[in-house]
C-alpha cells in the first residue's frame, strides 16, 4: 500500500540536538524554546526510534546496505516487534510484566502509520514454513513445534508470515514516514521540530537518510564535569547514581575514560557544515557569540530570538560548570586521572 508515502515531501525543518551523556544538551533545548516557529518537546523526551536496536537504521541496513530476502523480511518483523513495544503504555497488572514506552501517546497515529509504511515495503507476503524461526523460540515452544510436526508428519518448521520486500524506495518511505511521526498535530507555524537524541553524536550524518532537511547540534562538555555529574545525585540531571553511572561507566574510573576513548574516536570530520559541535562551557561563558554561531548555523536572523534569554540564563547555569574543582579528596585522584588521559576534552 503506497498512498501515504506518495505524498509531497516535506517543507518541514528538523534539528536534532545530541551529546554524550550529562554534556548539556538541555541548555541548548531551553536555548531553541526561545526562537519563533520552533516546536521543542520537553528536553527528556527523546526520539529513539532510529538508533534503538530492531529500528529504523537497522532495518535501513537490511534494506538499503546488505540486502536479501531473508535479513530484510527478518529486520521487519524485528521492527514491528520494536515499534508494538515502543508504542504500548502498560497499565494496571500489564506494568508488572510489560515493557512499554509511550509512543502511541507522543505520536497518536503511531501504529497506522507503521502498518502503511511495512506495507509499502513489502511487495508480497504469504504463509510458509521456515527453519530459522527456531532460533527465536522458547525450549517448550520448540518440543511443542516438533511434537505437532512429528504426529501431522510434516517438516519440524514454525510457520511464518514471509514478506518478499525490495530495496527500492526505502529511504523515500522511511523519510515519509519519520515525518508523518513527527509532525501529527505539529501547530501551523512551527517551521522547525528538534528532537533529542534522535542522531547519535559520534555520527549524526549516519541518521540523515531518514530526514529531507536536517541539521544536527551535538553539545558536548568539560569531561570532568560529565564524570562529576554522573556520580552526584541531581534533580533533572541524575537521579539514580546507581544506574546512570553504569550505563555512563563512571563505576570504575579506567571504564569511563575508555568509553569516553571509544565512542570520540570514531567522530566523521566529513560532515558538509551540516552538524554543529559546540560545548556548553561555550553558550556559558560566551553566550552572545555562541548564539550567533547557532543562528548563522541555523540560517536564521537574531531577531527571530524573541524571547532571549526566558528559558536559558546563563548566569543560573554557571552553577553547573567547573564542578570538578569541587571535588572532594576522594574523587580528586580520578579527576587527575581524567585530566591526563583525556585532556583534549578539558574544557579549562
Amino acid at each position: 500500500m503506497l498512498s501515504n508515502f506518495n505524498m509531497k515531501e516535506s517543507e518541514i525543518n528538523y534539528l536534532d540536538l545530541s551529546g554524550y551523556m550529562f554534556s548539556g544538551k538541555s541548555a541548548f533545548s531551553d536555548l531553541l524554546r526561545e526562537f519563533q516557529n520552533f516546536s521543542v518537546p520537553d528536553y527528556r523526551t527523546e526520539f529513539d526510534l532510529i538508533r534503538i536496536g530492531g529500528g529504523l537504521a537497522e532495518l535501513r541496513w537490511a534494506f538499503v546496505d546488505n540486502w536479501s530476502p531473508l535479513r530484510a523480511d527478518a529486520a521487519l518483523k524485528k521492527f514491528k516487534k520494536t515499534i508494538a513495544i515502543l508504542s504500548r503504555s502498560p497499565k494496571g497488572i500489564h506494568k508488572f510484566y510489560q515493557a512499554g514506552f509511550g509512543y502511541e501517546t507522543q505520536y497518536p497515529n503511531i501504529i497506522e502509520v507503521t502498518k502503511e509504511f511495512v506495507d509499502a515495503l513489502s511487495q508480497y507476503s504469504w504463509l510458509m514454513k521456515s527453519p530459522y524461526s527456531l532460533v527465536d523460540l522458547s525450549p517448550f515452544e520448540v518440543f511443542k513445534t516438533k511434537f505437532i510436526a512429528k504426529i501431522k508428519k510434516e517438516f519440524p518448521w514454525p510457520d511464518i508470515d514471509f514478506n518478499l520486500t525490495e530495496r527500492t524506495n526505502f529511504d523515500l518511505y522511511a523519510k515519509r514516514y519519520v515525518n508523518r511521526l513527527l509532525t501529527n498535530g505539529l501547530n501551523r507555524n512551527s517551521s522547525t521540530i528538534v528532537t533529542h537524541n534522535a542522531l547519535e553524536p559520534y555520527n549524526p550524518m549516519a541518521g540523515f537518510p531518514f530526514f529531507d532537511n536536517i541539521k544536527s547540534i551535538v553539545v558536548d562538555r568539560d569531561i570532568r564535569d560529565i564524570y562529576m555529574t554522573s556520580i552526584t545525585s541531581s534533580n533533572g540531571y541524575n537521579v539514580d547514581v546507581s544506574t546512570f553511572s553504569k550505563i555512563a561507566g563512571s563505576f570504575d574510573i579506567d571504564l569511563f575514560i575508555q568509553r569516553q576513548k571509544t565512542m570520540r574516536k570514531i567522530v566523521s570530520d566529513k560532515e558538509n557544515g551540516k552538524v554543529l559541535r559546540v560545548n556548553f562551557e561555550d553558550l556559558v561563558f560566551d553566550y552572545d557569540k555562541t548564539v550567533i554561531k547557532v543562528v548563522k548555523f541555523l540560517g536564521l536572523e537574531l531577531d527571530e530570538h524573541k524571547y532571549k534569554k526566558e528559558f536559558f540564563n546563563p548566569m543560573c547555569s554557571i552553577k553547573n560548570t567547573k564542578l570538578w574543582g569541587k571535588a572532594d579528596k576522594n574523587i580528586l585522584a580520578n579527576i587527575l586521572k581524567i585530566e591526563k588521559s583525556l585532556p583534549e576534552y578539558c574544557y579549562l
